[in-house]
């Protein structure tokens, strides 16, 4: 196994602690979805919102630590700039697609009554939107994660 380097390991705990609050974020929203409940867009706001600060806060931590671990920001070069590139790009394509898909939802839905896959209200727009900026920003670490392992 390769050895890890400071950059890395800083994605590598960003996309831990991502996937962490999201399974949080999400097994909220989904459990109460199963239980019946309504997701008032409200509801969903505090709580993507303490999400989002508890997840700033640790990820602003780890950025310290791990620059405190290699005596100050990371050196990049161009390999790491061209993996940083590459991995946006997956991420906007995941982006764009989830965007489509609850877009032309939102549209049959307005168009009929009823959504092709889900009928929405606001609640479960707001979740379905941080669900794709979720699976871009993970789409993000992965490819940063494989391409310097595989090679950009």
């Amino acid at each position: 196994m390769k050895n890890i380097s400071a950059y890395e390991s800083t994605i590598w705990s960003s996309l831990i602690v991502t996937v962490a609050a999201s399974i949080y974020f999400f097994g909220k929203v989904f459990g109460a979805i199963a239980a019946g409940s309504p997701l008032a867009p409200g509801d969903v706001a505090r709580m993507g919102l303490a999400v989002i600060v508890i997840l700033v806060a640790v990820e602003v931590a780890l950025a310290l630590a791990f620059a405190a671990w290699c005596k100050g920001e990371p050196q990049t070069d161009e390999r790491d700039e061209l993996i940083a590139a590459k991995s946006a790009r997956n991420a906007y394509y995941i982006l764009i697609t989830g965007l489509f898909i609850l877009i032309g939802n939102l549209g049959v839905q307005a168009l009929i009554g009823k959504g092709p896959w889900l009928t929405m209200d606001t609640g479960t727009t707001v979740v379905m939107l941080v669900f794709a900026l979720v699976g871009a920003e993970v789409s993000h670490y992965l490819s940063r994660i494989v391409y310097y392992r595989v090679g950009a």
